[in-house]
């Protein structure tokens, strides 16, 4: 059977879109600075590569590269996660395997500009919604059906067939996917309803504007989204979004109209992303997002059927402005990222406002980093929060690099926790070894210290093993809350 198998292990799949919760956790223990992450943005910061439009360039280059990892923290026992993903001769393949169950499935095959794609629904190039849009995992007030353990398991990322080509100056697609799904209040051994969704995309090169390889580019996309059981519609949900996009993407228009059952007449929504060159390699981005109020997509984070309907003609809005700013000094290169972002929400009347930077310089054998975020946010009641969070690192040497760093964190004013960190990284042909250790107090002025440890051993032919964990030390040595994770990691 394995020898049967084995072609298919070979081939690979197209990049695919966000990872999930659970890809995230099992790379929370890779320890890559000497600080903990920063406070967690807000759900209405975006990404805004979503905003895209222009046609995808998929890589010609064949690869693969598989992952064996095995893991176990306080919370969890042991568990193991095998990951593959390659590409070979047109065909495409990507899967996960956490434990004895299948959770990642896809198989893909391109030829001609002709592509076909089978199992997870998360392809890029055939998005089930507006990209520039953003989109829940499922559709409001309802969660993956619950089943027992078996080797295909239900998943947030929807299963189903696509189909599309590509040329030159024009793509097009269609794709279909279906989920079994229950809603809030559902008992386990209730009937599950099926969520089914069916989308047809194209993009195609505006004729007038054609300039030989700097094209623009408009687009449409129609999708339907039911959840019907036994012939009964519980959910209905369509949407038609166009786009227009300047060449290499520096303007991108788009919009969209959706029609639910809770609202047949419909309503709007519209955004726009603007990215200007600052010299040679720095830039600016500007983002704008804007619905109308009778705007009540089932799929959108920001629609909730609770808000209350006031005179305002203006629904849920988000803007952000980016800019990412390369710089030379001392000898020494580096560069600086910051973004603000704002969401309101007229009918709820709240408000909410981040901001987020860093800031990084290298010079030889030396590194500084400092990273920071503020996010505010004003309730119904017109009482506000405000969530701060700052770190400083600094590396030094070469062999061993010495490393270094503090950070706060607090809440409207009290500190929720402080800390600095210490760790060392030796270097020998191919061996790499990192011993750290982490102090940290909380408001409680409770102290407390943390001991990690991270090895990595690279191979001939592309083979990698990587080991890391931690262990409490102070003010008990806690067995029972060690994190540990070994992975052996294959490219070529």
């Amino acid at each position: 059977m394995l020898t049967a198998l084995l072609p298919l292990l070979i081939a690979s799949i197209a990049p695919v879109g966000c990872e999930d919760s659970t890809q995230l956790e099992d790379r929370g223990y890779a320890y890559p600075s000497v600080t903990p992450d920063a406070a967690p943005q807000d759900s209405c910061a975006w990404e805004t590569a979503h905003l895209q439009n222009a046609r995808e360039e998929p890589s010609k280059k064949e690869f693969s590269r598989a992952s064996f990892s095995v893991s176990r923290t306080p919370s969890s026992p042991m568990k193991s996660v095998l990951r593959h993903h390659a590409r070979a001769n047109g065909w495409n393949t990507q899967f996960e395997l956490r434990g004895d169950s299948l959770t990642r499935r896809q198989l893909a095959w391109n030829h001609n500009g002709w592509r076909l794609l089978a199992g997870d629904m998360n392809d890029p190039a055939m998005p089930l919604g507006p990209r520039w849009l953003p989109r829940r995992s499922l559709p409001l007030g309802w969660k993956a059906s619950p089943e027992a353990a078996s080797f295909l398991p239900t998943s947030s990322i929807p299963q189903g067939l696509g189909a599309g080509v590509e040329t030159e100056n024009w793509k097009s697609y269609v794709a279909s996917a279906w989920e079994p799904v229950q809603g809030g209040g559902a008992t386990p051994w209730e009937k599950p309803w099926e969520l089914r969704q069916f989308t047809a995309g194209v993009m195609t090169a505006i004729p007038a504007m054609l300039d030989e390889d700097r094209p623009w580019f408009t687009s449409l996309q129609f999708s339907e989204t039911r959840i019907t059981r036994d012939g009964e519609d519980s959910v209905t949900d369509q949407l038609i979004a166009v786009g227009i996009a300047s060449p290499q993407q520096r303007l991108s228009l788009n919009g969209a109209w959706s029609s639910t059952r809770q609202n047949p007449d419909g309503g709007f929504a519209a955004a726009a992303k603007w990215i200007q060159p600052l010299g040679r390699e720095a830039r600016m981005e500007l983002m704008l997002r804007q619905r109308d109020k009778n705007w009540t997509s089932v799929w959108d984070p920001t629609y909730s059927p609770d808000d209350i309907k006031d005179s305002s003609a203006w629904g849920t809005g988000e803007g952000s402005l980016a800019f990412h700013i390369p710089f030379h000094a001392n000898n020494g290169k580096g560069n600086v990222n910051t973004e603000s972002w704002s969401a309101w929400n007229p009918s709820a009347a709240t408000r909410k406002f981040g901001m987020r930077g860093t800031a990084e310089w290298t010079r030889n054998d030396a590194r500084f980093e400092a990273r920071g975020s503020h996010r505010q946010s004003t309730g119904v009641s017109g009482s506000t929060s405000a969530r701060d969070f700052i770190s400083l690192e600094t590396a030094l040497g070469r062999v061993p690099e010495w490393q270094a760093g503090i950070y706060r964190d607090w809440s409207n004013g009290s500190f929720l926790r402080q800390g600095f960190s210490l760790a060392a990284e030796a270097r020998w042909s191919g061996f790499r070894v990192r011993p750290g250790m982490q102090f940290e107090s909380s408001e409680d002025q409770d102290l407390s210290a943390l001991a990690s440890l991270w090895l990595r051993w690279k191979f001939q032919r592309g083979w990698t093993w990587e080991a890391n964990g931690s262990i409490p030390c102070f003010p008990n040595f806690a067995e029972g809350e060690t994190r540990w994770r070994m992975t052996l990691n294959y490219s070529r």
